[in-house]
């Protein structure tokens, strides 16, 4: 049986894996852990590679040109170019990390196969271990682009959601930050049409939330949905933090993936609640649903 852990779990298994799968749900048969992107990168201590990149916020080179752009743009298409322009410059500052190179990587893999804590989890996590390690190794350039591909969308969301964060009356800002928004969500269904690197649909929610929070949008809510927006704020993950709400991103109806996967988490239910109403009211308005997934809470 797969299971998929949040990277909470992923540090435990790093720092102390004994108690870690100690838990009954470790004791299933033919139990072992799949990693994904997040998961794997936590792993083998890249947690804290977007630390590594500039803030997308007023310190930005392109911040302020493009505030500035959509406040006044009158050209056709304009609001295609610049996200255009974004989406490729957070591919280059994740192209340009030396973490992101696949000696890096494979050198990582290889230490953290060295620590003890490696070896008491093996039983676990040689397998997906392996898999990542034969990629990395056999087909270093296609793994590599996937990697960016899933790293620069998640910097994507996060820029976006800091322009979402920027409150206008202009008009003109107003009717191009929902361009944004309507390009992002092309480019989620783009990327996951072909099938090779499957983008964080949770960052996408999450960014498309703080348009709903926007002034001219909020005050257009019902008590009801403003009380589940409210309720959300509390399951959002930093923008500097690699996203892991994988029963989100592994459920999205026509893209989901592995129907019998089992995963596990150290959050509360209230909280991984609240984030599945938010997926739940976002994702309909996209054509999307979520499949239900079987969710371990682990203390």
């Amino acid at each position: 049986m797969r299971i998929i852990a949040d990277n909470k779990i992923i540090r435990d298994l790093v720092i102390d894996p004994e108690t870690r799968l100690a838990n009954p749900v470790f004791q299933i048969p033919e139990a072992e852990i799949q990693f994904e992107w997040p998961s794997l990168l936590e792993y083998i201590g890249l947690g804290t590679i977007y630390s590594e990149l500039p803030p997308f916020d007023h310190t930005h080179k392109l911040f302020d040109v493009i505030v500035e752009t959509l406040t006044k743009h009158d050209e056709e298409g304009v609001v295609f170019h610049i996200y255009d322009h974004l989406f490729a410059e957070n591919l280059r500052e994740i192209s340009s990390l030396q973490q992101i190179k696949t000696p890096y990587i494979l050198e990582a893999i290889e230490r953290q196969r060295k620590m003890p804590s490696y070896h008491a989890a093996s039983q676990f996590i040689s397998k997906t271990l392996d898999e990542y390690e034969k990629r990395f190794r056999e087909d270093a350039p296609n793994t590599i682009h996937d990697l960016i591909l899933y790293l620069g969308w998640d910097r994507m969301c996060a820029s976006v959601s800091y322009l979402f964060n920027h409150q206008s009356d202009k008009p003109k800002f107003i009717e191009g930050i929902k361009g944004i928004g309507d390009c992002l969500i092309e480019s989620y269904q783009h990327i996951s049409s072909h099938g090779r690197t499957a983008p964080g649909a949770s960052r996408m929610i999450e960014t498309l939330f703080y348009y709903e929070m926007r002034e001219e949008v909020m005050h257009l809510h019902s008590e009801p949905i403003w009380e589940m927006l409210s309720k959300s704020f509390p399951g959002l993950k930093s923008p500097e933090a690699l996203i892991d709400f994988l029963y989100i991103d592994n459920a999205v109806i026509p893209f989901e993936k592995y129907a019998d996967d089992e995963y596990v988490t150290l959050d509360s239910p209230e909280i991984v609640l609240a984030r599945l109403n938010l997926a739940n009211y976002i994702l309909p308005r996209l054509n999307y649903s979520l499949s239900p997934k079987k969710i371990h809470f682990l203390e």
